[in-house]
């Protein structure tokens, strides 16, 4: 028996349009349409590209997390 073969990566769809529908302090929601490289199939696809930032949990020694209910306008 040969080496397995490995697994092909999947082909890039190529970018075609990109829209800003909304712009907030922590994200923005994006519209972008694509085009596949061998078939010309085309799609919208949605995504909120976000900025960066850390969500930090604390977890006592059982194991147990620790969470504080808030509320934050805007």
């Amino acid at each position: 028996m040969g080496k397995p073969k490995k697994p092909s990566m999947p082909s890039r769809w190529d970018l075609i349009e990109d829209s800003l529908l909304t712009a907030c302090r922590v994200w923005d929601l994006r519209a972008r349409r694509y085009r596949h490289p061998h078939n010309g199939k085309e799609g919208e696809f949605y995504y909120l590209d976000s900025r960066d930032w850390v969500i930090v949990v604390a977890r006592t020694v059982a194991g147990e997390l620790v969470m504080v209910r808030q509320f934050r306008w805007g």
